[in-house]
Formats: C-alpha cells, structure tokens, sequence
C-alpha cells in the first residue's frame, strides 16, 4: 500500500510540473484527431472557422458545460490563452498541415499508444475540476456532483455527439448514438469514488484513486486501440436489465417482436412444405 501510495505521489507531482503541458498537448491531439476523422477532407478544407470552432467546444466542453450548469461564466473556460494557443496549433496542424504529416506521426502506433497513456492522465484532473465546480453550487447533492465530475472528464464527446445528432435524421440509428461508452461509464463510477472520498465514506487517498483510474481507463483504451476491446460492466448490467427491465432474459428466454416471429413461423412452415413436395417426386 505504502509503494502504491509512492506512486500515486510521484505522478500527481509530475502532472503538475513535468507532465503537464506535455499532458494537455496529448489531449488535444487525441480529441482533434478523432474530430478530424468525422469531417470530410475537402469541407474542413472549406469550413476552416467552423472545425475550430467545433475544435475548441471539443476540447474545453467538459469546463464549459459543467460552468453552465453550476451558473458560472461559460465563457470561463476560455480564458486561458496559453491552452487555446496550444489547441489552436495543433488543429492548423491536424487538419491542414502538408501531406497530413502531423497526422501520421501522431497515428503512428508506438506515439498513439502514449498520447492515449498521457490523456487518460489528464483526465484525472477533469474529474476532480468538474466535481470541485459543482460542490460549492450543489453540496447536498452526491448524484448532481458525480453526474457534472464525469461531464467535466467527457463534456467534449457529448458536444460532439450531440452536434453529429442535431445534424443527422432522427432515426434509429441516430438514436444508437446516444449510449454511454465504456469509458463514460467509467468517469462516472471514479467521480463517484472522488465524491465518497470528500464526504469521508472512502477511506483512501484521492491521488491513490486518481492512479486507478488513469490505470484503468488507460487498461480499456489500449485494448480497444489494439483491437481487442472489452466492457468490464457487461455482466453486471445483464443481470441488472434482467431484473428490472427484460425479465424474460433472466429464464434465459429472449422476447422476440411479432413481425419477426410470424416471419420465422412463415419461413418454417414454408420449408416443411418444400421438404414434403421433394420427398413425393422422390416416391
């Protein structure tokens, strides 16, 4: 436990020092390129003011949300100039620069797999900014300052979700877009665990909790980014929609729409019928 608490030490010291501007780099090249994958060349080459407008929401929309939310300036988030300076350059150098040579160092497979590392690090430090905003403004509310500490760790990829749905024809594929990925689920669970240890119910230090979670959401991205993705919660929310929502589930039956088993009966009968006509020509 000591050389475990030795550690998380050592990394909150490094990501306020040494780390932490290499950090919020790796942060913005990893929300910009995955932003650049949902554009299509020629428009981003058109529209430059509005992928850097949608680059800058992306980047500070976890802040931005949560300061709505609480009542604060939005505009708040903004301020640094520093941190839009940075983002602004590696959005000209994501999107623009020549033979997209920015992009492929970055997507080379060793620099990508740290980049990712060093996010997952950063994000420490969004959950606990998002909690400590909303504290102040909620303080009876455990669920508002778990829900505004996974916004400020995730708000960037609900803007973008959300602008990719307002664009889209509503329909059941644009509705698909609404479900939590691995990684939400998990910012949520550790503000949680950030929420129980202020309120003294969790019995641990925060920088040993913020290691865990940069372990183990750096655990789940390195899988998905090497082909091999796994969902930790899988089982437990089968059981849990078993309960209390498809019931049918836990017997180990599943409820099939109507339309489809009236299908299954047509096509079933229809082969009974074909099986006995072939066995007559044979006689």
């Amino acid at each position: 436990m000591e050389s475990l608490e030795i550690v998380a030490n050592q990394m909150d010291t490094l990501l306020s020092t040494t780390l932490a501007i290499p950090c919020e780099i790796a942060h913005y090249i990893v929300v910009i390129s995955a932003l650049k994958k949902t554009w299509d060349a020629k428009k981003s080459r058109s529209q430059p003011m509005t992928t850097w407008a949608m680059t800058m929401l992306c980047c500070f929309g976890g802040t931005a949300v949560v300061n709505f939310l609480c009542g604060n300036p939005v505009l708040s988030s903004f301020t640094n100039n520093r941190s839009l300076l940075l983002a602004s350059t590696i959005w000209w150098l994501t999107f623009y620069c020549p033979k997209a040579l920015f992009s492929s160092v970055t997507e080379w497979m060793p620099v990508s797999v740290v980049l990712l590392v060093m996010k997952e690090i950063i994000r420490t430090r969004k959950i606990q900014k998002g909690i400590a905003l909303s504290r102040p403004i909620y303080p009876s509310s455990f669920i508002l300052c778990s829900i505004l500490g996974m916004i400020g760790a995730c708000g960037g990829g609900f803007i973008k979700t959300g602008a990719l749905v307002l664009a889209s024809p509503w329909d059941k594929e644009t509705i698909k877009t609404f479900s939590f990925s691995t990684v939400t689920k998990t910012c949520l669970l550790f503000s949680v665990a950030y929420n129980l240890q202020i309120d003294g119910l969790l019995q641990t230090n925060f920088k040993i909790i913020a290691l865990c979670q940069a372990s183990f959401l750096s655990a789940i991205v390195l899988s998905a980014k090497f082909g091999m993705p796994f969902n930790p919660y899988a089982a437990i929310e089968k059981l849990i929609c078993s309960i209390f929502v498809d019931y049918e589930a836990l017997s180990g039956g599943e409820v099939e729409p109507k339309e489809k088993s009236k299908s299954k009966e047509k096509k079933a009968t229809s082969n009974v019928v074909e099986k006995s006509t072939k066995d007559k020509k044979k006689e």
